[in-house]
């Protein structure tokens, strides 16, 4: 239980050290994403000596054309929905200029917004269910 609450912990942990004391998104990626999302989960994998089919298993992965095909639409529906949404608030419900600084302290500003928002639908999307929706249900349930 120590093992599973520490890396509920971690999640936050790595986006605040990344952020605020680093004050860097590339760094706050790789923490959070790489670090905890991807790796902790691979490593208690290996550490547990679990099978990869197992390990897909486990961790909520399908396989079949259906489920991929019907998660590509769900991402670029999302993809498209968020830059739609930015699009038609810009300016009405947050002040873009505070926002820009805030994103300018943290790096963001240097990256190419397409890529930004890209690795953010998608990355984001993918690594954080297969953290919280995957992994870590998982924990719970043979708990």
């Amino acid at each position: 239980m120590t093992g599973l609450i520490l890396a509920m912990c971690l999640a936050p942990a790595a986006i605040t050290v990344g952020l605020v004391l680093c004050r860097s998104a590339v760094l706050t990626f790789l923490f959070f994403y790489v670090g905890v999302c991807l790796l902790l989960p691979v490593l208690d994998a290996f550490i547990h000596n679990t099978s990869t089919a197992a390990f897909f298993k486990n961790y909520g992965f399908r396989t079949g054309r259906s489920s991929v095909v019907s998660l590509l639409l769900y991402g670029g529906f999302v993809f498209a929905a968020v830059f739609l949404l930015f699009s038609l608030l810009q300016g009405k419900i947050w002040d873009s200029t505070e926002i820009s600084l805030v994103l300018s302290e943290w790096g963001i500003n240097r990256m190419n917004p397409v890529v930004f928002v890209s690795v953010m639908v998608l990355a984001n999307a993918f690594l954080e269910e297969f953290f919280w929706r995957g992994y870590i249900i998982h924990k719970l349930s043979v708990f």
